[in-house]
């Protein structure tokens, strides 16, 4: 059946709420990877030159920020 669109959206909310809590408890290294490749959009290329790091640094820091973001908001569930 159709949810109550108002119940959606507070849920909604909620799970953006608990993301960006997520990601704001990253270290700063990796908060800022993420924020440059996945919020922004910037390739690997431009968020090494952004940086300062290899591509390979920027890949390895991305990786382990996803599979903690994955751990702290499951751990929420």
């Amino acid at each position: 059946g159709s949810r109550d669109p108002v119940a959606e959206e507070a849920e909604r909310g909620d799970r953006a709420a608990r993301i960006e809590r997520a990601i704001d408890s990253l270290p700063v290294e990796m908060r800022e990877a993420v924020l440059l490749n996945k919020v922004l959009g910037f390739s690997y290329a431009e968020c090494a030159t952004i940086l300062g790091c290899p591509i390979g640094t920027v890949k390895s820091r991305l990786s382990h920020a996803m599979r903690r973001l994955r751990e702290i908001l499951s751990a929420e569930e």
